[in-house]
């Protein structure tokens, strides 16, 4: 975890105190309650220690409940804890809070190195400008229109010009939408019924 030095004038006044809850506390300066910046305070991470000092185990500790608390809190209402298995993680799966370009940063104030790019969802970053740009134009003039739009003809074409094999396209919510439409278009036309799938696989 990066340093984090706060300036305390009053901290001969304050009384040691470590709180079993998300926040931010140091065993130097007093408990601050801070749900949505979980920082401790304090020195040890100034120094390199092959043994962690008791206020860095307390750190740790704090971190894993942060995530611990998004975990429980996920469960009560999304079935799983999240919203495909892919996401699944023991003890419990990463919770991210934003990201930046190539990195995501989770709830436990962590760093990571993006590698997946939500499976090429995001594979121009996060937070990219150029779509964040984009998005707010079309928000602008209204989206879910229910309606056929000049912009997916557009987009459509522009698909067609990159890759010459496609005839027609079709746009879906979801890869599974995707996959339903293939699996049907192929079974209407060979007039057969039997799929071949991996079982390690996401999709047939």
């Amino acid at each position: 975890m990066a340093t984090n030095i706060v300036v305390i004038t009053d901290a001969g006044t304050l009384a040691p105190e470590i709180k079993d809850e998300i926040g931010a506390y140091s065993d130097i300066v007093g408990s601050r309650s801070d749900v949505n910046a979980p920082i401790v305070a304090g020195i040890w991470d100034l120094f390199d220690r092959k043994t962690p000092t008791e206020s860095c185990t307390a750190e740790w500790d704090e971190m894993k409940y942060v995530v611990k608390a998004s975990h429980k809190r996920a469960q009560e209402t999304l079935a799983g804890g999240n919203t495909r298995p892919v996401l699944h993680g023991d003890p419990f799966a990463l919770y991210m809070e934003g990201g930046q370009g190539p990195y995501l940063y989770s709830v436990d104030k962590r760093e990571y190195l993006d590698f997946v790019s939500d499976y090429s969802a995001a594979f121009y970053g996060h937070s990219n400008p150029a779509i964040a740009e984009a998005i707010s134009s079309a928000l602008s003039t209204g989206f879910s229109l229910g309606s056929v739009t000049r912009k997916e003809c557009h987009l459509g074409e522009r698909i067609k010009r990159r890759f010459p094999s496609m005839e027609r396209v079709r746009f879906c919510n979801s890869g599974t939408e995707a996959n339903t439409y293939a699996l049907v278009t192929a079974t209407e036309f060979t007039g057969r019924t039997k799929v071949s799938a991996e079982s390690a696989e996401s999709y047939p």
